[in-house]
């Protein structure tokens, strides 16, 4: 599966576009639409065209661990809210979450809660991630996209 055009807007909505290089929440150095810069890449300053190249690839990252992670077949909605968590808290967090483990085991109700529980950044609770988590989870449960403002 990909992330539909909704999911991508979504998750834009909650990531700011920032064409300089920055600190996220954590205090890592990062850039575009939240990529997180590793070791080996120098970004500066880039162009609006190359932060949604970057965007589209970190999202690849992203769908393929879930295409990798997620067993059972999940509905467009549940696919992007779950392409939104994967995005922001990293593929290897995400393909190792309960989340993935209880929808794999078909709990998806209890599958949702954990949306909840990712919300910390450097280690202390975050409003801006509790708030995108009750998104999310509102996207997986019953399809309504609110996007940040």
């Amino acid at each position: 599966m990909k992330t539909s055009p909704a999911g991508i807007t979504f998750i834009q909505s909650f990531e700011q576009l920032r064409l300089q290089r920055y600190l996220d929440s954590a205090g890592r150095p990062s850039i575009g639409w939240g990529h997180l810069i590793v070791p080996g890449e120098d970004y500066q300053l880039i162009s609006p065209e190359q932060a949604g190249a970057i965007f589209l690839q970190d999202l690849s990252v992203a769908e393929r661990a879930i295409n990798q992670a997620v067993e059972v077949l999940l509905s467009q909605n549940e696919y992007d809210a779950c392409a939104s968590l994967a995005f922001n808290v990293g593929a290897g967090n995400f393909a190792r979450s309960t989340l993935v483990k209880l929808l794999n085991s078909g709990n998806t109700a209890l599958a949702a809660q954990q949306f909840l529980r990712w919300d910390f950044a450097g280690g202390k609770e975050s409003p801006g991630l509790w708030g995108r988590r009750v998104a999310e989870k509102a996207i997986f449960e019953d399809g309504v996209y609110t996007n940040h403002a």
